[in-house]
């Protein structure tokens, strides 16, 4: 008499199996438009400037400061040369002022980088702005007064001059970044309304 063989038992689908089916499963679900339902307050840092560019622009208005701003008005007629150090510090009340004027924007430049409201994120650019632009307002009032451009200075001193530039590379980069966190809100908004 043959021998029987026993039938084969019936495959038992695993966990792993079934885990794995669930998984692609909720992959082929079609997700809508993230981009569509992004937040315009999302923190995103697409928008940011890059704030070690407005460092560098600082670093370089520090370094004119050594060097000869002017030259002060006698009645003899023969100035005595000041530089830029000696500016600052012959009223030490306005040493506070100058280091919050020109260190403003560097900082609202990296508190970017902890806020999230885009609406946060244009305020610090636009107060960043307004900073570099008194900055750039008092480098170039010594520029025209104790500089050498007005008539009656037979010297030119640059300092204050490549002074001026660079603060207003500072408050054109600030303003920039302001628009462009706008242009964000905006193209955020328009996505997120039908038909956008």
């Amino acid at each position: 008499m043959g021998r029987m063989s026993a039938p084969p038992a019936p495959k038992m689908p695993s966990v792993t199996c079934q885990f794995a089916d669930s998984v692609f499963a909720m992959n082929d679900v079609p997700k809508a438009d993230d981009k569509v339902n992004a937040d315009p307050d999302a923190s995103s840092k697409k928008g940011l400037r890059n704030p070690f560019m407005r460092l560098a622009l600082c670093a370089m208005f520090a370094l004119t400061l050594p060097f000869t701003w002017g030259e002060t008005v006698s009645c003899s007629g023969t100035g005595k040369p000041y530089t830029g150090i000696e500016q600052v510090t012959k009223n030490p009340g306005n040493i506070i002022g100058i280091i919050v004027i020109f260190g403003m924007p560097v900082v609202l430049g990296f508190v970017q980088y902890f806020l999230r409201p885009v609406w946060a994120r244009v305020f610090a650019e636009l107060m960043a702005t307004m900073f570099a632009g008194v900055g750039t307002f008092y480098c170039f009032v010594s520029t025209i007064l104790s500089g050498g451009l007005s008539s009656k200075s037979d010297r030119f001193y640059p300092a204050p001059l490549i002074a001026t530039v660079v603060t207003f590379m500072m408050a054109l980069h600030a303003f920039r970044g302001a628009i462009g966190w706008i242009a964000e809100m905006i193209k955020a908004r328009r996505k997120v309304q039908p038909g956008g």
